[in-house]
């Protein structure tokens, strides 16, 4: 019963080897989906890891 309760409740755990991918991950696999990443906020976590803030082909045109 201790898992299930953990696997519903605590936060889900990111791979050290997401590297710079760390932060949008864990925006979008938080628990709460009220609190998880849209599209809008994983298109800025993802140019932020670009570091130019540049395009990203293929992701939301506005």
């Amino acid at each position: 019963m201790a898992t299930l309760s953990a696997l519903m409740t605590a936060p889900s755990p990111v791979s050290e080897r997401a590297g710079v991918l760390q932060p949008v991950l864990a925006a979008l696999l938080r628990k709460n989906p009220d609190e998880r990443a849209d599209a809008h906020e994983t298109e800025r976590l993802l140019r932020a890891t670009t570091g130019s803030g540049g395009a990203l082909p293929g992701l939301l045109p506005w």
